[in-house]
């Protein structure tokens, strides 16, 4: 949802029948998060907007 120019996130309830992120993580092998050198690169980058961490 955007609100006044910012993306707002809000968890939504746990439905029967889906997958938390948890789950999800915990079915995908452990090489799926080795981080790329591009990955290292954009995460070293300046921000480019007015993005707020």
């Amino acid at each position: 949802m955007a609100v006044d120019g910012e993306i707002i996130l809000k968890p939504i309830a746990n439905r029967t029948g889906e997958y938390t992120l948890d789950d999800l993580l915990s079915i995908g092998p452990d090489s799926n998060f080795d981080l790329r050198d591009e990955d290292r690169d954009w995460l070293n980058s300046e921000t480019r907007g007015q993005e707020i961490f």
